[in-house]
C-alpha cells in the first residue's frame, strides 16, 4: 500500500480513506484527461502545499498539480445564484 494513503489528512475524508481520490489523480495522470469527482476536489482543492508536495511528488510534474487544481477550482466553486425575478 502506498505511503500516500497513510496521510489520510492530505486527501480529506473521501472514501473514509484517500485511496478513492489517490486512484483518481492516479487514472488522471496515467490516462491524460482529468477524472477527479467533486468530494476529491474538494480534497485537493482545499489542501495546503505541504499536503499537495506529498501528493503529487511522485508524478514529477507541476503542470498536472497546477491542472487539477484549475479543474478542482471550477468544479469545486459553487454556481452564482439566477436572478431574482421581479
Amino acid at each position: 500500500m502506498s505511503h500516500v494513503l497513510l496521510r489520510l489528512g492530505c486527501l480529506g475524508a473521501y472514501h473514509t480513506a484517500s485511496a478513492t481520490c489517490y486512484h483518481e489523480i492516479c487514472v488522471s495522470y496515467w490516462t491524460r484527461k482529468v477524472a477527479i469527482q467533486e468530494d476529491c476536489c474538494k480534497s485537493i482543492v482545499e489542501m495546503d502545499d505541504d499536503c499537495a508536495n506529498y501528493v503529487f511528488y511522485k508524478f514529477h510534474n507541476d503542470f498536472f498539480q497546477a491542472l487539477l487544481k484549475n479543474h478542482c477550482s471550477s468544479k469545486a466553486s459553487p454556481s452564482p445564484a439566477p436572478p431574482k425575478a421581479n
